[in-house]
């Protein structure tokens, strides 16, 4: 019964500090200068999201909760390719027009 209790403890002291780390992300995504900022901001808190979810999983000793977690493991590595893919062509496109710029001020 003792340890049955001290592992409740556990996982709630546990969720409490998650939650917590998730919170001061989403706030550094909020305010983050860059979007490089903001974009390692959103996959640090998918990933709390994902040991919310798998300790939430043993605390209620559910499975699916575990299959949940593998689902959204695989919806935030594809987002944040998405992202990524978005921001690099972004940036490529602002220097290529950067680059126009500059030839064409210094061709007189």
């Amino acid at each position: 019964m003792a340890i049955e209790s001290a592992y409740k403890i556990l996982f709630i002291v546990s969720l409490i500090i998650l939650a917590f780390a998730i919170v001061c992300m989403i706030i550094k995504a909020i305010i983050g200068p860059k979007a490089a900022d903001r974009l390692i901001s959103i996959n640090a808190v998918s990933s709390l999201v994902v040991c919310v979810l798998a300790i939430l999983a043993f605390y209620l000793q559910e499975k699916f909760i575990l299959d949940v977690c593998l689902i959204y493991v695989l919806i935030g590595f594809f987002a944040v390719m998405v992202l990524t893919s978005t921001f690099i062509n972004a940036y490529r496109k602002k220097t290529k027009d950067k680059k126009e710029e500059g030839g064409k001020d210094g061709v007189d």
